[in-house]
């Protein structure tokens, strides 16, 4: 196996998607990768394609977007190295449920849709992983729904706050610190609110000393009360 070989079979391998795969079936899944780069700003593919391939993130940021027909935006979530997206489509040929935008130079692994298949009846165990993927997000949906029905906004950039925090925050001596890799507007259509209102609730969470704001990174003073404002 070269080095190059090497280095994709243990991305794969860190991937949740399909980190209880046997090295054989690894090894398969790393010869099928192909390897794509983005440009900060650029749209790896659009809400409504096919969806031909499944993307593994090696390096970058990307934002998974939600449109509606009348233009409005909803961002659903950010990926980091090594999460895998475009599992959704990849599995029922159908269209691409969300739109994917980088929010820095990205490069990802590239698996289409007829070698997954042929890997996926050769080795069962990635059935398993993608039932448990699928499980996931749909908990993931399920709980977003019941979060605008039952938090209002505040509790919505509480909640999100402590997510972050939780997924990839940077313990300090006087808090947690959380790199959003988003804007403003970015940040409050994930949650759900206008940006001048989650700006607001931002700004007094601040005053309050429960946070600190630096540009796009928030230090987390009080996670004991934004856990208890998002009902967590």
């Amino acid at each position: 196996m070269t080095a190059t070989n090497q280095g994709t079979v243990a991305l794969l391998a860190a991937a949740p998607v399909f980190s209880g795969l046997e090295p054989c079936a690894l090894q398969r899944l790393a010869q099928a990768c192909g390897s794509r780069r983005y440009p900060k700003g650029q749209i790896l593919f659009h809400q409504g394609d096919p969806g031909d391939c499944l993307y593994v993130l090696v390096e970058g940021l990307v934002m998974v977007v939600v449109g509606s027909p009348a233009g409005d935006r909803m961002v659903v979530a950010t990926c980091r190295p090594p999460e895998a997206f475009g599992e959704i489509a990849l599995i029922d040929n159908g269209p691409r449920t969300a739109s994917v935008e980088a929010l820095a130079p990205t490069r990802v692994l590239t698996i289409n849709r007829a070698d997954f298949l042929a890997i996926l009846r050769a080795h069962p165990s990635l059935a398993e992983s993608l039932l448990q993927v699928v499980g996931r997000l749909f908990r993931q949906t399920l709980e977003r729904t019941s979060d605008f029905v039952f938090l209002d906004l505040q509790g919505r950039v509480a909640k999100c706050l402590v997510q972050l925090a939780d997924a990839r925050g940077e313990p300090t001596t006087t808090g947690v610190s959380v790199e959003l890799g988003l804007t403003q507007a970015e940040f409050a259509a994930m949650v759900g609110g206008s940006r001048p209102s989650v700006n607001q609730i931002l700004r007094g969470l601040a005053d309050r000393g429960i946070l600190t704001l630096d540009g796009r990174r928030i230090l987390l003073k009080r996670l004991d009360h934004l856990r208890r404002r998002a009902n967590l």
